[in-house]
């Protein structure tokens, strides 16, 4: 708050993913409202379609190997325990935050079915907010996008076999983990959608029940039918094609050497990543070789 007094701002924007984690409570809130003062507050609150948001989540625990044991998982396994953190999450913003923030305004909007400009503007005007704050916000890094499910297979089988730990962060764990990504997003073979079980569309629509009945008062912005759209399921990977994470692994490896030896801003960083590859890397390439093949 000291340095918001200093710029003499009049409005503060507090985002956060450790908004999401199960330890940000009441008495978190609460702790907000003790540092900020007798500040107005706006709470805004994203609601995403359920068929959509669950898979992403997913993807990132696995595409990360960072999560609560579902980076291990299926999706159909991970899914419940994801869906009760999200119901959490929204019982407490929308629920209960007024009971901590007194006078607290609850904004929620519905995050639109194609990513677009259409996202940002549904946010700002939530939030009451011009332009002004997101005009500079910096291009995705690639190795943050999507990946087909092929492609997460082999992570999946990555994170059981011979996991790449990134948690507590752990930079050269984290670098030798960009350079699978990167493998993986070389390789021909046809990605996929995530496959969605049926059994799961009832769960995704107890969710969205949930949701609508938190916000059926209070003035969201967006349209309630972009929380219930039908994912595009083409192109799902049959279930005889996979890729090899002996291999994927191996290249990645090769990849990381090479790159260590080159001569740049970034070759210091690499070279860390290469030593970290060096120590745990054949090992982890003969674990996944012998967990395919016993014998």
């Amino acid at each position: 708050m000291q340095q918001v007094d200093e710029l003499e701002a009049h409005t503060l924007l507090i985002s956060a993913e450790d908004f999401s984690l199960d330890e940000f409570d009441d008495a978190a809130l609460a702790l907000i409202r003790d540092v900020s003062g007798a500040q107005e507050f706006v709470v805004v609150y994203g609601l995403r379609d359920p068929r959509r948001l669950i898979p992403s989540m997913w993807q990132q625990a696995v595409k990360w190997g960072l999560g609560r044991g579902e980076e291990r998982l299926e999706l159909a396994e991970a899914s419940p325990a994801l869906i009760e953190r999200y119901r959490r999450s929204s019982e407490l913003y929308l629920g209960g935050s007024t009971v901590a923030l007194a006078e607290a305004t609850l904004r929620p909007f519905i995050v639109p079915a194609s990513h677009n400009s259409e996202l940002c503007h549904r946010f700002l005007t939530a939030a009451g907010l011009d332009s002004a704050p997101l005009d500079a916000r910096e291009p995705r890094a690639r190795t943050n996008e999507s990946i087909g499910y092929a492609q997460l297979r082999v992570l999946l089988e990555l994170n059981r076999l011979a996991p790449i730990a990134v948690e507590p962060l752990d930079q050269d764990a984290l670098l030798a983990r960009e350079f699978v990504i990167r493998q993986l997003q070389e390789t021909e073979t046809a990605g996929g959608a995530i496959p969605i079980e049926p059994k799961l569309e009832a769960r995704f629509d107890e969710l969205r029940s949930y949701w609508t009945g938190l916000i059926e008062r209070l003035p969201a912005v967006g349209d309630l039918a972009d929380l219930c759209t039908k994912a595009n399921d083409g192109g799902i990977v049959p279930t005889n094609s996979f890729l090899s994470a002996e291999v994927v692994l191996s290249g990645a490896l090769v990849q990381a050497v090479r790159r260590a030896n080159e001569v740049s801003a970034y070759a210091a960083e690499v070279a860390a990543a290469r030593d970290w590859w060096r120590a745990k890397a054949d090992d982890a390439v003969s674990r996944l070789a012998q967990a395919r093949d016993p014998g």
